[in-house]
C-alpha cells in the first residue's frame, strides 16, 4: 500500500513504487524520449557551484554546447583498432534492506560467480524524503554497497536495495577512485578511465554528509561513442555548514567493440510529481552502468531535486536499460526534467 504521502503526490510514487516492484517501467509520468542529443539549459549555475576546485567548468549551465561536456565527463571518444567481444555471464544479485523508519540504511549486494562490472540502487516508498548517499562498488571483494538516507524526517516505512551487475571478467578491469576536498562547498569531479581503456559504470559515496548532501547530477560519455570518463556533482540540501567530502568512482575495462552511450529525457514541467523515465541499449547489448541528472531550470531550486532509484533492468532484453527515478525533495514551482544516460556494453 501507498500510505503516508507528502505534498499530495501519492498517485504518481505508488506508481512508481509498483513499477520497481514488478520490472515494468512507468508509463506516464510526465515523460517522452528525446534520444541522442544532450539537455539544453537557459540558466545561471546551481548556488555556489562556482566554489568548487574540482569543478574547472565554473559556469557549465551558461550554454549547452558546455554542459554537453559535463554531460560528457570531459570524455574523448575512442575507436580502438582491436576490441574484445561482448560481456558474457551477466547476472545481477541484489540484498534488499528491511523496510522501516530508521533514517540511513545500508546493503552490500555480493556476485557469487564472475566479478562486479556495476552498482545500481533502488529505493522503495522514499517518497521524495530519501535520496542515495552512496553506491560503491569494489572489485577486490566483488561488492557493491549502496548507503540511503532520510533528507527530511520521515515516519513512513521506506526500504532500500543494493544491487551488483556481475559477468564474467572482462579484460583489464580497473577501478578508478577520485576524492574531493573536505569543505562545504558544491563538488563536481571528474574521473578518467586510464589510458585507452572504456566506462562500464560509474558510482559515488558522500562522506560526512548526514543526509543533508544530494547527489543529483551524473554524466557520462557522448552518444555514439563509448565513454570513457563521467561526471560526478554533489550540492548542500538547504544550509547544512559541515564539512563533507564526495567521491567518484568508475569501473573500467579495454575496450569491447560497438560500446557506446545513449541518452534519453523526459519533458520538462513544474508538474508536482516524481519523473522517471529508461535510456535502452540496442542490438543486444547491456546496460553494464549509467547517469541520471535531475535538472531545474532555476539554479536556485537545483538543490530541491534530487535522485531516488538508478538501476538496470531489463526491458524487451536482457540487463539492456537504465532507468532513474527522480522527485521534487521540496515542492517548487519551476520547471525541471529529468536526463537518464544508458552505457551499453
Amino acid at each position: 500500500m501507498c500510505g503516508n504521502r507528502r505534498h499530495g503526490r501519492s498517485r504518481g510514487r505508488c506508481h512508481l513504487a509498483d513499477a520497481r516492484a514488478t520490472g515494468t517501467p512507468p508509463s506516464k509520468v510526465s515523460a517522452r524520449t528525446v534520444e541522442g542529443r544532450a539537455p539544453t539549459l537557459g540558466s545561471a549555475a546551481p548556488h555556489g557551484a562556482h566554489h568548487s576546485e574540482e569543478n574547472p567548468l565554473r559556469n557549465y549551465y551558461r550554454t549547452a554546447a558546455v554542459l554537453a561536456l559535463l554531460v560528457a565527463g570531459l570524455a574523448v571518444p575512442v575507436t580502438p583498432a582491436v576490441a574484445a567481444t561482448a560481456l558474457s555471464g551477466v547476472h545481477e544479485e541484489i540484498a534488499e534492506s528491511l523496510k522501516n523508519s530508521d533514517p540511513s540504511k545500508t546493503k552490500v549486494a555480493t556476485c557469487t560467480t564472475g566479478t562486479v562490472i556495476g552498482g545500481n540502487a533502488t529505493i522503495v516508498d522514499g517518497d521524495g524524503s530519501v535520496a542515495i548517499s552512496q553506491i560503491e562498488p569494489d572489485i577486490s571483494t566483488n561488492t557493491v554497497t549502496v548507503t540511503a538516507k532520510e533528507t527530511d524526517k520521515t515516519d513512513a516505512d521506506w526500504k532500500v536495495t543494493a544491487r551488483a551487475l556481475c559477468a564474467d571478467k572482462p579484460a583489464g578491469l580497473d577501478r578508478v577512485h577520485r576524492i574531493s576536498q573536505t569543505n562545504s562547498d558544491p563538488k563536481t569531479l571528474f574521473p578518467h578511465c586510464s589510458g585507452d581503456q572504456t566506462l562500464l559504470s560509474v558510482g559515488w559515496k558522500v562522506e560526512d554528509g548526514n543526509g543533508e548532501i544530494l547527489v543529483n547530477q551524473v554524466g557520462v560519455g557522448t552518444d555514439g561513442d563509448a565513454a570513457t570518463s563521467a561526471s560526478v556533482s554533489a550540492r548542500e540540501d538547504g544550509d547544512y555548514d559541515g564539512d563533507w567530502t564526495l567521491h567518484a568512482f568508475l569501473l573500467c575495462a579495454d575496450p569491447i567493440a560497438g560500446q557506446n552511450v545513449t541518452y534519453a529525457s523526459t519533458e520538462s514541467n513544474s508538474i508536482d510529481e516524481p519523473k522517471a523515465f529508461d535510456a535502452t541499449c540496442s542490438n543486444g547489448q547491456t546496460a553494464t552502468g549509467g547517469a541520471a541528472m535531475a535538472v531545474s531550470l532555476d539554479a536556485a531550486t537545483q538543490t530541491e531535486l534530487l535522485l531516488d532509484s538508478v538501476y538496470t533492468h531489463s526491458l524487451g532484453g536482457t540487463f539492456n536499460s537504465f532507468q532513474a527515478t527522480a522527485y521534487e525533495e521540496d515542492t517548487i514551482s519551476d520547471d525541471w526534467y529529468l536526463f537518464v544516460v544508458a552505457v551499453c556494453t
